[in-house]
């Protein structure tokens, strides 16, 4: 092989090598600008999600019932939660912004449906409407495990309920669970 011809050679892997990092560059930026992603830790959302599901979602504007979100403890719940760091948590929004909800005594009840109900134990609340500020969302666990840390929790130990939706730092919905 001539000098030229490893020159050639050299200069077309520089332009292939700087294609791909550029491609990769503009790959990672359109994907965190629509998707995040998670670790599942725990078991509050069994059996959608399992401990050490890594899941990706496809960033939404807004909160829905339905949506997922992604979002650090309020500092509210500390009282409620036995560790010791200040996780993150991953939840279903239940009631969207500024909603109001019936509490019966034994469910939560949104829109004429059922959007959650007390498994065990007693809840300290008195049975009546409910209001969410215009910034706050009600967020559920899936599971049915009945000491798990969200809304209904906060809510049953008369402890603000309604998730600020300045803590949330992922707002989607699930488009694969790896």
């Amino acid at each position: 092989m001539t000098s030229e011809e490893r020159q050639r050679t050299a200069t077309i892997a520089f332009v292939i090598t700087a294609l791909l990092m550029v491609l990769t560059g503009a790959s990672y930026v359109i994907f965190s600008r629509s998707h995040d992603w998670a670790l599942i830790s725990g078991y509050s959302m069994y059996p959608t999600f399992k401990d050490g599901d890594v899941v990706i979602l496809d960033k939404t504007k807004g909160y829905n019932a339905g949506d997922i979100v992604v979002f650090d403890m309020p500092e509210e719940w500390s009282d409620l939660y036995l560790g010791n760091d200040r996780p993150n948590f991953i939840k279903r929004v239940t009631i969207p912004p500024g909603e109001t909800f019936a509490w019966n005594g034994r469910q939560w009840i949104w829109k004429d449906k059922v959007v959650g109900s007390l498994k065990s134990g007693s809840c300290n609340a008195e049975p009546g409407l409910y209001s969410l500020a215009e910034d706050e969302v009600f967020v559920s666990g899936d599971s049915s495990v009945t000491k798990m840390l969200d809304s209904r929790a906060a809510f049953c130990q008369g402890v603000h309920y309604g998730l600020n939706v300045s803590n949330i730092r992922v707002t989607g919905t699930v488009s694969r669970i790896l």
